[in-house]
């Protein structure tokens, strides 16, 4: 092997994707030492890459050389490979012409394993947060992402949050919600009481926090919704228990005032000596008009 090869080849097994080399039918010519970490082995005599995927990916993969064959630039898929111990493995694939062969391809081969056990702890963050969630663009108010409080709360499935969008469960319309947050300067909108409309038509009152963050060069925004129905029920039996007190202070005491009343306006109204007095008058008059 030539000098210039080891270095190549060094510099081939080094990357920690599985890089492979096939021909137009799928054969694998050349796969570096990632392939055998992944797959257990290293690659069998005349074996094709579509026999390393379960049968459910392989018509995809067909297709995607295909086109790659034809010229075309294909995008990058997430696919399933069967690796070591008949393990299934998430993988993202990355099909490429080539450079000076037509007749020859290079397959990348990028181990999602990591990130989509990132992915699940998010996941299962998110899930377990006690507040109502919304994530969604802070253009449309339409909704990207819920988690199960924001089902739980309002009786919808995650499918109808989705597509139905900010102002099919809230009482507010996404553009009032955003021109406030614009007003308080376009960060957050802190302690927003409104309503969110239940799937059997009942009215939750919650207290929520908004805010729009940028992501990359995109932005989202995202609303905590606190559920305060119980307070809320609680503030209005207070006011009626305030009001119920008031006209009971109010009956109890106007009975025995009514004598008091009664003779301040035979005062007003009938002696003299007393509408000339106008020290007296005032407080007359402030014992008649107070009941």
């Amino acid at each position: 092997m030539a000098p210039d090869d080891s270095l190549y080849r060094s510099l081939f097994d080094a990357v920690p994707d599985v890089i492979l080399q096939i021909d137009t039918h799928g054969t694998i010519q050349i796969a570096n030492s990632r392939f055998t970490d992944v797959f257990g082995h290293a690659p069998d005599t005349n074996a094709r890459f579509q026999d390393l995927l379960p049968e459910v990916h392989r018509g995809s993969f067909d297709v995607i050389l295909a086109g790659a064959a034809e010229g075309t630039s294909m995008p990058e898929i997430e696919i399933d490979v069967v690796g070591a111990h008949g393990r299934t493995l998430p993988m993202m694939l990355d099909v490429r012409e080539t450079v000076g062969d037509s007749s020859s391809f290079l397959l990348r081969l990028r181990d999602l394993r990591e990130i989509k056990g990132l992915e699940q702890e998010y996941r299962n963050l998110f899930e377990s947060i006690a507040d109502a969630v919304f994530i969604g663009d802070p253009e449309s108010g339409e909704i990207f992402q819920v988690n199960r409080r924001a089902c739980d709360l309002t009786g919808y499935g995650h499918g109808e949050l989705v597509s139905g969008g900010f102002d099919f469960v809230h009482d507010v319309p996404w553009d009032t919600v955003r021109q406030e947050i614009d007003e308080a300067g376009g960060e957050a909108l802190s302690g927003r009481e409104m309503t969110l409309l239940g799937n059997d038509g009942r009215k939750l009152f919650v207290e929520t926090h908004i805010r729009i963050l940028a992501r990359g060069d995109d932005s989202i925004f995202i609303e905590s919704a606190i559920d305060i129905s119980e307070r809320k029920a609680l503030e209005q039996r207070m006011q009626e228990l305030r009001n119920e007190w008031d006209a009971f202070i109010r009956h109890e005491l106007r009975s025995p005032l009514t004598p008091i009343l009664a003779f301040s306006q035979i005062l007003i109204e009938d002696y003299a000596e007393v509408q000339e007095n106008p020290k007296m008058m005032k407080y007359l008059d402030a014992i008649y008009s107070r009941w």
